[in-house]
């Protein structure tokens, strides 16, 4: 999901929301805790600018 905002004649911003799954497993342990990751999210914003 992605909003797109035009703030002018040269710049414009973006703010959007990622979501990503993924079963990922890793054989090595760490103070006998194994590591595994499900899914991420990010929340992302940007300002352009054109010349």
């Amino acid at each position: 999901m992605v909003f797109l905002f035009d703030l002018g004649h040269d710049f414009t911003s973006e703010i959007g929301f990622r979501y990503l799954r993924h079963n990922v497993t890793s054989s090595m342990e760490y103070n006998s805790a194994a590591l595994s990751v499900n899914d991420a999210e990010q929340i992302y914003f940007g300002i352009d600018f054109t010349f």
